[in-house]
């Protein structure tokens, strides 16, 4: 799966199958309380594996849910499998799937977080992942997919330009399952820890409307690097105040 801003999912099987279809995978935000639509799905029978294409998802919980999976003689996939759903817990499943019958609820459960400006890994979108993306806008070096996400690249083009900012600036301040580190590398311990004030983020507002970062609702395509080397400076001298 696609670490910034994932639209697909592929699952490998140990065995040929027989109807799979994109309705078989259920994909469901737990923290944000929304079902992705699944459109579109294809099958390789060479790799045995199966890949489910679904709405991009920028930050949440996901739980991804295969049911009804059959091999080519019609047995039920064997799928009693389920991994932990808080990334501090050590029980869970392990690969492959299954409990050695293919009886039981045959379903698939897998739990992921996705925070496409989490650029750390720290299970939160934050100042420190904002300094990443600063250190690394506009850089046209041709990473691979991992490599980008690390350096700034949360909307999965391998470029970090504003377009990575504006995901940040959507998800600032998010903590996920749970964070294990506070929102500015505190000691965390949920949702709200460290949140800015209000006046932060009037601060903040301010900045956006000074620079013109936004133009109609969409990133402003006519700003400069120095603009963007400014605004950058006095938001990191921002996130210092926090």
């Amino acid at each position: 799966m696609q670490v910034g801003k994932p639209n697909q999912i592929t699952i490998t099987f140990t065995e040929p199958m027989n109807g799979l279809a994109k309705e078989d995978l259920q994909v469901y935000g737990r923290k944000n309380q929304v079902a992705y639509p699944v459109t579109g799905f294809t099958f390789s029978a060479t790799t045995l594996t199966g890949t489910w294409i679904f709405s991009p998802i920028i930050g949440d919980e996901v739980e991804f849910t295969l049911s009804n999976a059959r091999d080519v003689t019609g047995v039920l996939l064997d799928a009693e499998w389920t991994n932990p759903v808080n990334i501090a817990a050590s029980n869970g499943s392990v690969f492959p799937s299954g409990n050695g019958s293919a009886s039981g609820t045959n379903t698939f459960v897998l739990y992921v977080t996705v925070a496409s400006a989490d650029f750390d890994r720290d299970n939160d979108v934050d100042g420190t992942d904002f300094g990443i993306w600063n250190a690394n806008k506009f850089n046209e070096v041709e990473w691979t997919d991992e490599e980008a996400f690390s350096m700034g690249d949360a909307a999965g083009n391998l470029f970090t330009d504003g377009s990575d900012f504006n995901i940040w600036n959507v998800l600032k301040f998010t903590s996920y399952w749970p964070a294990t580190q506070g929102f500015m590398g505190g000691d965390g311990g949920g949702e709200g820890d460290d949140s800015p004030s209000a006046a932060w983020l009037a601060a903040f507002d301010r900045l956006l409307i000074h620079y013109s970062i936004y133009e109609n609702g969409e990133i402003n395509q006519n700003l400069t690097t120095s603009d963007w080397e400014r605004f950058a400076d006095e938001l990191m001298a921002l996130i210092g105040r926090l």
